[in-house]
């Protein structure tokens, strides 16, 4: 009896807890996993790898805007997918059509701590360079 009691007192509290568990966010800044720097996908040498590494930042903010090293734009995030759109590319406005949808999707882990970016099929990255795996940049 004393144990059902118990139980029921603490459900309650289990639940706001369970509630109140924070969720990953993708706000912040992030970089290339130094990982897949050192360990380039076949086919991409380290040399490219190491400077589309130092190219290919973002900080996103809590606003749904982001900024990268060579384009900014918008944001969505719907649970851990994320939808990027580039409104400006080195530093000029894109036209409205190229804006209309995202350029670029990706998925947040569950923990926040790792973002893979699907790139988009340009025919300047390496074929076998399809996605990245970002990291929090905390320097």
């Amino acid at each position: 009896m004393i144990s059902r009691r118990a139980t029921l007192l603490a459900l309650p509290f289990l639940i706001l807890a369970v509630g109140c568990a924070k969720k990953a966010t993708v706000v912040g800044k992030w970089k290339v996993d130094p990982q897949l720097v050192s360990s380039p996908p076949a086919g991409v040498k380290p040399d490219f790898m190491t400077g589309f590494a130092s190219t290919f930042t973002y900080e996103f903010k809590d606003d749904k805007t982001f900024k990268g090293s060579m384009s900014e734009g918008t944001y969505t995030v719907d649970g851990t997918n994320v939808a990027i759109t580039t409104t400006k590319l080195a530093g000029q406005d894109l036209p409205a059509q190229a804006r209309a949808k995202p350029q670029m999707t990706g998925q947040l882990s569950e923990d926040g701590n790792t973002l893979t970016l699907n790139l988009p099929k340009s025919g300047i990255l390496p074929a076998s360079l399809s996605s990245v795996k970002m990291v929090r940049d905390k320097s």
